[in-house]
């Protein structure tokens, strides 16, 4: 069956909206939406515009304007955005970091509520501690997952408003 151009969008929204990390906000404005639906920016923001309307979708009205889909971020914060207005994007993260239930980063990694759980706390308070942390190496076999310790370190001193800015 093929879907109309307004169900891509949507869908598209809800697929975004999901992976949303409150710092990567690229794919949320109307210019990437065409781009990556391959359709007209005019045609891309008519049906934002009506999927607003009907409270599908949730804007942020900033330059550019953000769009999420609002039942995913609902779902992922546990907060009913319909009810608030954003002026720009830093607004509405600051928010969700707030307000939101933000679930742990971590949660990806095996062994992340047992066998890895003092290792996690301990490179996050070296990460985090002030004024501007401690150094710190992560090593191990190949393989064994340092890497993405330490992107998830850094994922979580965002989110929990640490050291790192969004950049």
């Amino acid at each position: 069956m093929n879907k109309t151009t307004k169900e891509l969008i949507s869908e598209y929204l809800a697929d975004q909206t999901k992976k949303f990390d409150l710092v990567h906000a690229d794919a949320f404005t109307t210019v990437a939406i065409s781009d990556a639906l391959h359709i007209s920016r005019t045609i891309t923001s008519q049906y934002l515009n009506e999927l607003c309307e009907s409270n599908e979708v949730f804007k942020v009205k900033s330059r550019p304007v953000y769009f999420f889909n609002t039942r995913c971020l609902n779902q992922r914060y546990g907060i009913n955005v319909e009810n608030y207005e954003f002026i720009d994007l830093e607004e509405m993260v600051e928010f969700l970091q707030d307000n939101g239930q933000l679930t742990d980063v971590f949660a990806e990694l095996i062994g992340y509520d047992g066998s890895l759980k003092r290792v996690i706390k301990r490179c996050t308070e070296a990460f985090n501690y002030p004024p501007n942390g401690l150094s710190f190496v992560i090593y191990g076999n190949e393989g064994t997952g340092k890497k993405s310790l330490a992107k998830l370190i850094c994922k979580h001193s965002i989110l929990s408003k640490g050291i790192l800015d969004k950049d």
